[in-house]
């Protein structure tokens, strides 16, 4: 499940956030304190610019390490063609980074995104093509779940339980 806008849930931290998607395998898990946000992740999207990439990289990523659900934290700047991808691993949070030319691998998702195809064609200047910072956002998010090679779905991972070991890492 690809959601734009949803809300994910930190009960542990009492913190909701609006990521800029989220991709949740199994069945949808939800906060008693909030029906309405996730607390189930296994990737989480934000599209940083220079307004938000200090929080992005700081406490808003602090908080999601609290899930145990989640495996795959990523960063896509929205001022160059870049995206980083935080990994957890057993022994804590990997990073990965891709620019132009370059494709890497989303292993919780099976998902291989071309850095070329999703910043293929951005707008110079959102605002003079009448598009909203939030619309570009989206396109770009959709282009990092949607438009990579795909070789099997994360519904096998839904039998997977999370290890609560890592949680906090």
């Amino acid at each position: 499940m690809l959601s734009s806008g949803g809300r994910v849930r930190v009960d542990e931290t009492d913190r909701t956030t609006y990521p800029d998607a989220s991709v949740v395998c199994g069945p949808r898990q939800t906060s008693p304190r909030d029906r309405h946000a996730v607390t189930n992740p296994v990737v989480l999207v934000e599209v940083s610019s220079s307004e938000t990439e200090r929080d992005d990289r700081g406490e808003k990523f602090a908080h999601y390490r609290r899930l145990a659900s989640l495996d795959e934290y990523v960063l896509v700047s929205q001022e160059v063609p870049r995206i980083e991808v935080f990994q957890r691993t057993p022994d804590g949070w990997m990073l990965r980074e891709a620019a132009a030319g370059d494709r890497l691998t989303l292993r919780s998702i099976d998902v291989v995104p071309d850095v070329d195809a999703i910043y293929l064609d951005p707008p110079a200047d959102p605002r003079a093509h009448g598009l909203r910072a939030w619309e570009r956002r989206t396109s770009i998010c959709i282009r990092i779940v949607g438009s990579g090679t795909r070789s099997k779905s994360c519904a096998s991972r839904a039998s997977r339980k999370p290890s609560s070991r890592f949680a906090g890492k």
